[in-house]
Formats: C-alpha cells, structure tokens, sequence
C-alpha cells in the first residue's frame, strides 16, 4: 500500500511540475510577443552549439546589454532578440567529449563580453569556434537559420 501512495505523489509532482512549465512558457512567450508588438524592427541572432556523437557544445547567452535576453525557439533553432544598433553579449560556452578514461570530459571557457552591431531588416548568428577559442559573429540570409 505504501508503494502505490508514493507512485501517486510522485505522478501528482510530476503533473503538477508539467502544468506550472507550461503555464510559465506561455507566460513568457506572451511577454516576448508583447515586447515585439512593441519593437517591430527587432532583429533575430540565431545562436549555435554543437552536436556530435563524440560530443557536444554550449553557448549560454548570460544577458544582453546587462538584462535577461529575450530568448526565442523554432524546432531545434534557438537565439534571442535585439533592436538595430550596437549591443553587448555576455556569455559562455561550454563543450563536452566522450572519453575512454572518465565517462565525459567537461571544458568550460570563461564568459566574456563581445560587442555586436545589427540592422534592422537582417538575421545573424553568433557561435563559438573551437578551434579559434573564439566568438563569431556574422550576417546570415534568412534561409540559412
């Protein structure tokens, strides 16, 4: 008897964990939209990591000009939003392989702040190059993303 109890509680939090995540999704992407709404001429910096199967890498995207990024998905794609003009991007990217000796090797490289510039009108993309150790920034066309 004792076991079916904590199944239920445990499928009760399990629940009531899903419900609140989507009830702060759509919260969120609600606000993202009215801020839209409010900034037409926003433009989108697609962001990229890597997957492989030996590893895998991280661009964490801390905040943006010192506020929380309005962070946006499509699919497997993500990246945030930011009106035309120069902005400061702090962040942080993160990459782990597989390894014979420990079951993953982590490297984290330290979070730096890079400055970018966007145009209306445009997409972008912001990376990390591994081989360079370093940020990328570029235009990219739409179809690219």
């Amino acid at each position: 008897m004792q076991g079916n109890f904590t199944f239920y509680i445990l499928i009760a939090l399990v629940v009531g964990y899903l419900a609140y995540y989507f009830i702060w999704r759509q919260k969120e992407a609600k606000k993202l939209q009215e801020w839209l709404d409010q900034h037409p001429n926003a433009v989108k910096v697609y962001t990229k990591g890597k997957i492989s199967l030996i590893g895998s890498g991280t661009l964490t995207i801390i905040d943006v000009d010192g506020e929380q990024p309005k962070q946006f998905t499509e699919g497997l794609k993500g990246g945030f939003y930011v009106l035309p003009g120069t902005h400061v991007v702090y962040s942080q990217y993160q990459k782990q392989r597989a390894s014979l000796v420990y079951k993953s090797v982590t490297t984290t490289y330290d979070a730096t702040k890079q400055e970018i510039e966007v145009e209306a009108g445009k997409t972008y993309l912001y990376s990390f190059d591994e081989k360079e150790a370093e940020y990328k920034f570029e235009e990219i066309d739409d179809h690219q993303a």
